[in-house]
């Protein structure tokens, strides 16, 4: 939506509103309604004239049922602010079945494909390497010290890593 669009709405619900506080001030006049300090005071500023006093009251009380209605709308306000939404009180039982992991690129994959996505980075990245610079695996030490296992889990860590970004 654009700057001009809610401008635009701003303008129409304002024009809304307004119809709407008109409606209740003929209301009232029709009931002999009248707020006896608006009144009094519409009186004194007409220098005692009817007709100027009563028109001189519409709009003192639109004034009024206008600010009526804004201070409806800060106290629902405030009032939604320190009372936030309840929810549930306990949340749902997860299965195991329906957990799932969203990728950024927008791609469910469930734990069984996590797995085989592991398994195809080891192979596809971490033992061609091994095979490939068989001489940095003698600089963590001999075969069968448990350095040299490290050094491949780590080489299997980084292809799981690089399949997952694929």
């Amino acid at each position: 939506m654009t700057l001009y669009d809610d401008f635009k709405n701003h303008k129409i619900f304002k024009r809304l509103s307004e119809q709407q506080i008109y409606a209740i001030l003929e209301e009232e006049l029709q009931q002999g309604i009248k707020s006896p300090g608006l009144w009094a005071k519409a009186l004194e500023k007409s220098g005692g004239e009817e007709k100027k006093a009563l028109s001189l009251y519409i709009s003192l009380r639109y004034q009024a049922i206008l600010d009526e209605m804004s201070m409806l709308a800060m106290m629902n306000a405030s009032s939604r602010k320190l009372d936030p939404p309840q929810g549930p009180a306990e949340p749902p039982p997860v299965s195991v079945q329906t957990v799932t992991t969203t990728t950024t690129s927008g791609h469910e994959f469930d734990g069984v494909m996590l797995f085989m996505l592991f398994i195809l980075g080891a192979v596809i990245v971490g033992l061609p390497i091994y095979f490939m610079f068989p001489s940095f695996f003698s600089l963590l030490g001999p075969t069968g010290n448990s350095v040299h296992y490290i050094g491949v889990l780590i080489l299997i860590g980084v292809g799981y890593l690089l399949a997952k970004k694929l």
